[in-house]
């Protein structure tokens, strides 16, 4: 328990004691006290100077005032510079996907509509062999000779170059059985490749098959597992 003594003591140190009080307590002390207490008043001194006076920081006083007044508080989101980095590069990427694949969806290019005649499709696929447009296309798929003997009168009609989602693709022209067959030869996973499995084009493909590292979809509604096996 604080005694009045010791309320005076802490006065005494704190120099809170009036003089004539300060006076008779100091004839109360000893010498060897009264220096003791006198050496102690620098440190109080000091360590009272720091308490009196503390400072609030910044963040501190921002947060108290948005207690003392909630109706006032203005919210704003911010993402974090980090994240803000980190979500920019895959943003872009979705952009694009988004961009190429309404754009693929809202004009169906020509080879991929179904041909009616084989006539239609000589005329349309008569610019070079399909050779040439394979070489043309940068492409190391050769193309076998026709067996003499099968179950299906096979003919090829020529090729061209042509390209989807800015990535090259052979367009190969086959008579079977008199019934058009239109080839479209891409790279394996290119877009492309990609483009003519997904969306309103898939829809005009009788089969999607692969050799190596090129894929091959059929438009046309001939049987064409014969046909394909020229490849």
């Amino acid at each position: 328990m604080c005694t009045s003594d010791d309320r005076k003591i802490t006065a005494y140190l704190d120099h809170e004691l009036p003089l004539d009080e300060a006076a008779a307590l100091e004839k109360t002390l000893s010498n060897d006290a009264l220096e003791k207490l006198q050496g102690e008043m620098p440190l109080e001194s000091a360590l009272a100077k720091r308490l009196n006076a503390p400072e609030c920081p910044d963040v501190l006083w921002k947060k108290l005032r948005r207690q003392m007044n909630p109706g006032n508080r203005s919210v704003t989101f911010r993402f974090p510079r980090r994240t803000t980095w980190l979500w920019l590069p895959l943003a872009a990427s979705l952009a694009v996907v988004a961009g190429l694949y309404l754009n693929l969806n809202r004009q169906t290019p020509p080879f991929i509509e179904q041909v009616s005649t084989v006539a239609a499709l000589r005329a349309e696929t008569k610019q070079e062999s399909p050779s040439d447009a394979l070489a043309e296309s940068g492409f190391s798929l050769s193309v076998a000779a026709i067996p003499a003997e099968g179950d299906h009168d096979i003919k090829l009609l020529g090729g061209y170059t042509t390209t989807l989602a800015g990535e090259p693709v052979a367009v190969i022209g086959i008579s079977c059985c008199n019934e058009p067959l239109r080839i479209l030869v891409t790279r394996r996973g290119s877009r492309a490749a990609e483009a003519l499995l997904h969306g309103n084009m898939h829809k005009n493909m009788q089969i999607v098959t692969w050799r190596g590292k090129y894929q091959l979809a059929v438009v046309g509604t001939h049987p064409a597992a014969e046909a394909l096996s020229l490849f």
